[in-house]
């Protein structure tokens, strides 16, 4: 047997081998917004400038000129007016267009900004999944503890079965037909005819059996003792009690050996033990996590059926006043310091047990509490070393994440040179807007004689 252990894995290996999710966004979103500050330096060429709105305040400086030289030349200002109107107000549109076009790209980019800021936390958190310390194994480790002793057990009930098939042998040997025996003079066969009210050749009706034993005397009944069970029509049964034995309060085992018709064989056991009081029990001898069962008060219930050569059993027991005790802590790994330190605190444990197959060839599903109790201890040792592993994870991925994620930064903040050249042109046309409402009146043009 073997304890799991665990290692706190090396932080610099990890971030060596591994490709850090929030890196690759943070490098997806630094090639874009460089994109886009070369996309947005052209575009800015192609629209109207402080050049062109200079231009066109030349032309509002020119058309209040023409106010002073008379009716002629307000007439001829008048189409002008609208034209320039028109060709600011389009070249507006443009760069209000553009600065919508802007924004939406700031808003993508503000929202992938902010997922980059997490995407560290994320790695942290997928990374320590991948390397978690986990005690894995002790899942089963009841198996372990109790599987080989319950093994043992079957083991030995098996080779008492074995012992009593000499009972029902004749009738497996029947199955084949009469036996041909070789007389010394002639030839023939044993034939039995049929009896009014039959009687097999060796039958014992009830026979009383006393098992004695150091803790006290077992007293048990015996029925139908008999090779031949297809002639007498009746199984064997049996039934073995006892009361207030020596570190016992009762033992009850009955059941049935039933091969009436042989080829359709069942045999059946029922066993209950109560206040059976354990002592110094070696579940464990192993050096990985040598465990005893110094004390507990255990009651057993279990029900075996065989049907041929196939077996099927269910065991429940369980321990009260228990008291378990293991090797030395000192020098121990964390998982089987942990395990160590939780045994005083087990008081009860059960263990159940299901068992299939064939004399031959059987398994046993065993689970047990004690799995809760061990997983629970460990997952305190598992959780101390993690937490310890998570802060220097964290610290790695922030330490390698850290500068490309400010510079990011600064590279947004960069694209806001941009907004504000968007926004400066804006303002120079509406106010060349602004200009232009001073030359008309309420009805439109204004004229010396309106």
């Amino acid at each position: 047997m073997t304890i799991p252990s665990f290692k706190i894995p090396d932080v610099k290996k990890i971030l060596a081998t591994e490709k850090l999710q929030s890196m690759e966004l943070i490098q997806s979103i630094q090639n874009d917004i460089h994109g886009e500050q070369a996309k947005w330096q052209d575009l800015l060429r192609t629209l109207p400038d402080k050049k062109q709105f200079e231009a066109y305040r030349a032309r509002i400086d020119k058309l209040k000129s023409a106010r002073k030289g008379g009716i002629s030349g307000l007439l001829g200002s008048a189409s002008e007016l609208s034209t320039l109107q028109n060709d600011i107000r389009r070249d507006l549109n443009k760069i209000k267009s553009a600065q919508k076009d802007f924004e939406h790209e700031m808003t993508s980019f503000k929202a992938r900004l902010a997922e980059a800021k997490k995407a560290p936390f994320k790695d942290v958190t997928r990374l320590k999944q991948k390397y978690s310390l986990s005690p894995a194994g002790l899942k089963h480790l009841s198996k372990n503890l109790l599987g080989s002793r319950l093994c043992r057990l079957v083991q030995k009930a098996r080779g008492w079965y074995q012992k009593l098939q000499p009972v029902i042998e004749r009738a497996r040997r029947k199955e084949k037909g009469h036996e041909v025996v070789k007389p010394t003079r002639g030839k023939g066969v044993n034939v039995r005819f049929k009896e009014h009210e039959p009687l097999p050749d060796f039958l014992i009706r009830k026979a009383r059996a006393r098992i004695i034993l150091s803790v006290g005397d077992i007293a048990g009944l015996i029925r139908d003792i008999t090779p031949d069970q297809d002639v007498l029509g009746r199984p064997l049964t049996y039934t073995f009690t006892a009361k207030k034995l020596k570190g016992l309060q009762s033992i009850d085992l009955h059941g049935t050996l039933d091969h009436i018709v042989p080829a359709k064989a069942k045999d059946t056991a029922s066993l209950a033990l109560k206040g059976y009081q354990v002592k110094n029990m070696i579940l464990s001898g192993s050096d990985a996590f040598p465990l005893r069962l110094d004390q507990a008060l255990a009651d057993l219930k279990m029900d075996a059926l065989l049907t041929g050569n196939t077996i099927k059993a269910t065991l429940v027991s369980v321990f009260d006043s228990v008291k378990l005790s293991g090797g030395s802590a000192e020098k121990a790994s964390p998982i089987k310091a942990a395990l160590l330190s939780s045994l005083p605190a087990i008081s009860r444990f059960h263990v159940s047990a299901e068992i299939h197959g064939t004399l031959a060839d059987y398994a046993i599903d065993l689970t047990s509490d004690l799995d809760r109790a061990f997983a629970k201890a460990a997952g305190r040792a598992v959780r101390k070393q993690a937490a310890g592993f998570e802060k220097k994870l964290k610290q790695a991925v922030m330490a390698k994440v850290g500068g490309p994620l400010q510079s990011t930064g600064k590279d947004m903040r960069g694209l806001n040179s941009i907004s504000k050249e968007l926004a400066g042109r804006l303002h120079l046309g509406n106010s060349l807007l602004g200009n232009l409402k001073g030359l008309k009146g309420k009805g439109g043009l204004k004229l010396p004689f309106s």
